[in-house]
């Protein structure tokens, strides 16, 4: 039995088509499996890496972490009304 590898950009509708014929295939027939291998893109990688070497953010409410994330955007609670 051999092993390939083929990278697809998911978006595209020919690839799309692809991966569901292969899937379809695969579904159908005993001597093929197909395995997805998924790779987080760039900023989930370094959100990662950020959170296993413990730099994260820690509020003691949920009040605390939005009245964070509004002044990080730049939104003022008179800007809601």
């Amino acid at each position: 039995m051999g092993i390939y590898t083929i990278k697809i950009n998911e978006k595209s509708k020919k690839a799309k088509t692809f991966i569901k014929f292969l899937m379809d295939y695969a579904q159908n027939n005993e001597d093929v499996s197909v395995e997805r291998e998924h790779i987080p893109n760039a900023e989930t990688r370094k959100a990662i890496e950020d959170a296993r070497k413990g730099r994260v953010n820690t509020y003691a409410s949920v009040d605390e972490m939005m009245a964070s994330l509004k002044q990080k955007a730049g939104v003022h609670d008179s800007d809601n009304q």
